[in-house]
This record gives C-alpha cells, structure tokens and sequence, in this order.
C-alpha cells in the first residue's frame, strides 16, 4: 500500500466510478469544536477498479495499519495520498511528494508517469525527505508495488545478446567489479524474482528494475550505457 500526502491547497480530482463517503467526524481534542479533521473517501474506479483512498487527516492521527505513505511535505507533514498497487499516473493528485512512510512491501517510484524517468527503490521503512530515497528533486509520478518472490536468480553477460563471459547470481552484490571483475554488463537474463540494479557500487547512482524475463542488450531496461556497479534482490529484508 502507498500513501501520498500533499498540501491542503492541492485539488481533488474528481472521479466517474462509484464513489462512497466513508465517514466524517470529528477527533475529540484535536482541533476547534465543530472542525473536521478526518475526511476518508472510498473511490473505486470504473477503470483500474483499484481502491484508492484520500484523507485528509493529520500524520500524527493516522492508523497503524496504513502500509505505505507518500507526502508532498517533508517529515510527513501535510495531506497524503495511499495506493495498494501500481499507479501509471499519479499526477492529478499532488504535486509534489518530499516524504514516504513504507509500512511493509517494497515499491518502485518514478520521477515520471507511465514508470518513466528516473526510478527509486523502496522498502519498509521512513523516508522524511526525498534525499532519503536518493532523489534529486520532489517530483513522484507513478509507482509500481514489486511482487513478493520466495526465490532470487539471474545471469549477467559482459556482451549483448547473451554472449562473452557469464555469471549466475542469486544473492545481492554491493560490488560486481570486485567480485567478478565486471565494469560493463550488456545483457541479462532474469530467471527468478525481482532485481534492482545500480549504475554504481554499494546501491548508489541510477536504478532500475529488472523482472523476470530477457534483456538483450542495455536499452531494454531503460538505461543509456552499460555501467553496472551493484545488484540488489528486491526484497523486504537485508
């Protein structure tokens, strides 16, 4: 689940599905009597039919069970908006996004729509500013849920097409240079689950997300060289 917060002044965008008001009340103590400070709203749309929910409830109110959390301020200060699976679009909601609270599973988020753009890997945990994630600016527009996998296994190649030398692997690697002598790989063959690779050494510089399946040559995941430093298992744990 991802939940993004962005600024009171942010519109809601209206919706053609069906849409419920869950509740209105007020929270004792919280604020100046006959102030609404938890508005909630069920949107199921006719086109993705995913649940979508936007509240407008101050961080230190929300519930426990909220899994991922994304905020157009910093330190999870402002309206959030939440997300239980892949997004292309996130545009009309926010903004801008500058904080993320990951509740459980793992997340990829792009700096563009239709997951364009720079991408960042995210697991359980707080992220009260955007620097957190490794990002260069506050713009989130898409967000992809990774799919949980009991099993981790690729094979890199130092030539496209699956030529020149290979190696299997199936744990994360903070250095392929050090431990296989490898500053290029040209293609990949992803066997099990899902991967994040890193442009440098220790999970540093660009990423991008592997899934299971072929990539012939560098342009297949959206790079624009064939510099790889690091490869990390997309999981929740380390």
């Amino acid at each position: 689940m991802l939940l993004l917060c962005f600024s009171s002044h942010t519109p809601i965008p209206s919706f053609t599905g069906h849409c419920r008001q869950e509740h209105i009340r007020e929270l004792a103590g919280a604020g100046a009597p006959g102030t609404s400070l938890r508005l909630e709203i069920i949107i199921l749309t006719q086109e993705t039919q995913k649940q979508i929910l936007v509240t407008a409830m101050p961080p230190d109110c929300m519930d426990g069970n909220i899994a991922d959390h994304l905020l157009e301020d910093r330190g999870f200060q402002g309206r959030h908006y939440e997300c239980s699976s892949d997004h292309s679009n996130l545009q009309p909601y926010f903004s801008r996004c500058n904080s993320i609270r990951v509740d459980s599973g793992c997340w990829m988020i792009y700096e563009q729509p239709n997951f364009q753009g720079p991408q960042y890997f995210l697991r359980r945990g707080d992220y009260p500013d955007y620097q957190q994630w490794m990002g260069l600016n506050d713009s989130i527009r898409s967000c992809r849920l990774i799919p949980h996998t009991g099993s981790h296994r690729l094979r890199i190649y130092e030539r496209e097409d699956y030529r020149g030398q290979m190696v299997e692997i199936t744990e994360d690697c903070s250095s392929l240079h050090d431990r296989f002598h490898f500053s290029e790989i040209h293609s990949f063959n992803v066997l099990e689950g899902w991967w994040v690779l890193y442009e440098m050494t220790n999970y540093r510089g660009r990423q991008y997300l592997l899934r299971p399946g072929d990539y012939r040559r560098y342009h297949d995941w959206g790079a624009t060289n064939a510099r790889v430093g690091s490869l990390r298992r997309a999981v929740d744990f380390y």
